[in-house]
């Protein structure tokens, strides 16, 4: 007699039951007999699904043309077919602690229960490994060695599912009994192949966490950091996924890469991994940059290699994930959501205490940076400010202090080009004060000046870098200017340029300039010096260049030849942004030509003394002849 349809939809629900379930052909009475002692050739046709299926597939032992839509060939699985019948029988037989069973629940005994429980389980057959398209063949016997009444038994065998690829659910994998010989249809003949479909879930569980920027104490999503993935033995999760599609495991030259996303999630969706230990390792440049964006350039941190680790546990069929990771501060934590962290390197500030200057003028610099939050645990290895002035500008080196807390720190400064260079960590006293002392202020305060002749009108740039392992950070430079004025000397009626003029410069204060011979700007002095005169030139034309902005005073000392000095010799002017280069701000200073008398003794006396004896005359017959006229 056959077993019906109905055992089967009844197995199934134990359990899973059979994988797609078996059909009633494919389950004969152990106590039907065949005529002939060979075999019959097994196939199964193992199949994956992401979620398994909630009706079993009727299996008749012929092949399935209409499988399921997403369901797919499972490649590398091994099955052993072990021979029951002896059990069988047990179980149909019973003794004095347990009851008979009938046919159908005998087989539902065998099929669920686990292989280390059965006493005396006879190893059959292996399988061959299941391939590309899922399959796996045996050669069962008909006939089992057990016997009743000195004759072997139709053979009853439980075909268990021994091993899988690690991203296959095992938990989920039901054993199947197959009882031989299976008959086709018309119940006489034997099949040649019989056909079975286990089915498998295939499962793995997505890994994610959020990477922030940290930046100024805060944390923000960042977007463009890349990772790759490790699992437990060092190998790398590859781009491709294995013939079977499942997740695969290499060496790092075809390593996937994971890049964070705009809100700063990681994830490795469409790469489910099946239980281990997996570990997020950070991929940065030589330098330890992982991304640089418009809000700042981030590293990592001494953690980069094993920045998140995600433990997927199997429980009973059931996955979870945990993580490891560390907080902000470098501690460690463990739990979901996990997070990781990149560290922004810090910009210094630089200020000067003016920006309108004279040459020569003593500037008071202030440069300030911030010890990184990450100090401890990004390792810097170099920690350096240096200070790249313009040519234009005159460091004095044994001005430089730098302070934390205030107090000094031993770092001296070093000359370097135009600027200096202060090395922190060159100093372990100062290396150990400045670790200690995250997220406190580094104050370096020193004196420059802008040097005689520098460009007028011109921006005279100074910055200070933060010079580091990761990447250097460069102040927004400072900058300076210095001013001049232009002057023309001329005859004030015929406009005439005059050369031969000397003058002097007094500002708001009545202190006097000095110039060097080139017209610039040297000092000041409470009295006037010999270096405190310029002189008009041969085109008259003369300059005062190094000044800051502001109103002066313009005094002529000294007249041209053949001039007087005026009854005022003073002139005001102003200094701008743009006295020295525009042309209608020249200022002209006007001199009048003095009266021209000859030597005493001269050939010409007697010519002005005539001109002079016939004006009286003139003037005395005048006011004569006016008086009579009156009188008369």
């Amino acid at each position: 007699m056959k077993i019906k349809t109905k055992l089967f939809g009844a197995l199934a629900t134990l359990a899973l039951l059979l994988p797609l379930g078996l059909g009633s052909s494919q389950v004969a009475k152990a106590d039907e007999t065949s005529t002939t002692d060979d075999t019959q050739t097994v196939v199964l046709h193992k199949l994956q699904y992401t979620s398994l299926p909630s009706e079993n597939i009727d299996n008749t032992g012929d092949p399935i043309t209409n499988l399921p839509s997403d369901s797919k060939p499972l490649k590398g699985v091994k099955f052993v077919a072990y021979d029951v019948t002896k059990q069988y029988y047990e179980l149909r037989n019973g003794n004095e602690t347990v009851p008979k069973l009938n046919a159908e629940d005998a087989y539902a005994k065998l099929q669920t229960t686990n292989i280390k429980d059965i006493s005396g389980l006879e190893f059959m057959k292996e399988f061959s490994v299941t391939d590309d398209r899922g399959e796996a063949f045996a050669d069962l016997p008909l006939k089992s060695e057990y016997t009743i009444n000195s004759k072997k038994q139709d053979a009853i065998y439980l075909i268990v599912e021994n091993y899988a690829p690690s991203n296959v659910n095992q938990a989920k994998s039901a054993n199947m009994v197959l009882a031989l010989p299976v008959y086709n249809e018309d119940g006489t003949t034997k099949k040649e192949t019989v056909h079975l479909y286990p089915k498998n879930e295939v499962y793995g569980k997505e890994l994610s966490f959020t990477k922030y920027g940290v930046k100024d104490g805060k944390n923000k999503p960042l977007a463009g950091a890349k990772f790759r993935l490790k699992d437990s033995n060092g190998s790398y999760l590859q781009e491709q996924h294995d013939s079977n599609g499942f997740p695969s495991f290499s060496d790092v030259s075809k390593a996937k890469i994971f890049v964070s996303n705009d809100e700063g999630v990681v994830s490795t969706d469409g790469y489910n991994l099946s239980p281990g230990t997996y570990t997020f390792e950070e991929y940065a440049d030589e330098n330890g940059i992982t991304v640089t964006d418009d809000s700042g350039t981030y590293h990592a941190s001494k953690n980069a290699t094993s920045i998140v680790t995600a433990t997927v546990v199997d429980n009973s069929g059931t996955l979870s994930v945990g993580y490891d990771y560390y907080n902000a501060d470098g501690s460690p934590a463990e739990g979901a959501p996990a997070s990781a962290y990149n560290y922004a390197t810090p910009t210094p500030e630089k200020s000067v205490d003016d920006i309108d200057v004279d040459y020569t003028q003593v500037l008071n610099y202030t440069a300030k940076l911030t010890i990184p939050d990450d100090i401890s645990i990004s390792e810097y290895t170099k920690f350096d400010l240096v200070d790249r002035p313009d040519d234009d500008l005159n460091v004095k080196t044994d001005t430089v202090i730098a302070k934390l807390n205030d107090t000094a720190l031993e770092t001296k400064a070093v000359k370097e080009g135009n600027g200096f260079r202060l090395s922190f960590f060159n100093s372990e006293p100062d290396k150990a004060t400045i670790k200690a002392n995250a997220g406190k202020t580094i104050e370096v305060t020193y004196k420059m000046s802008v040097i005689p002749g520098a460009d007028l009108q011109t921006d005279i740039t100074n910055d200070i870098t933060f010079d580091n392992n990761f990447h250097p950070e460069t102040s927004t430079k400072v900058i300076v200017k210095s001013y001049g004025k232009k002057f023309v000397k001329k005859d004030a009626n015929t406009e005439k340029t005059l050369k031969g003029a000397n003058f002097v410069v007094k500002n708001s204060k009545d202190k006097f300039a000095e110039f060097d011979e080139y017209s610039n700007f040297v000092g000041w002095v409470d009295k006037a010096t010999e270096n405190s005169t310029i002189t008009s030139g041969t085109d008259g034309s003369f300059e005062v260049r190094g000044l800051a902005t502001g109103q002066y005073t313009l005094v002529e000392t000294k007249a041209p030849v053949g001039y007087h000095l005026p009854s005022d010799p003073t002139f005001s002017f102003e200094v701008s942004e743009t006295s020295y280069s525009n042309e209608k701000e020249i200022l002209d200073v006007p001199n009048t030509q003095s009266g021209v008398l000859p030597s005493t003794g001269g050939k010409g006396i007697y010519a002005f003394i005539a001109i002079g004896t016939i004006a009286v005359a003139g003037a005395v017959f005048y006011f004569t002849r006016g008086r009579k006229q009156t009188e008369a």
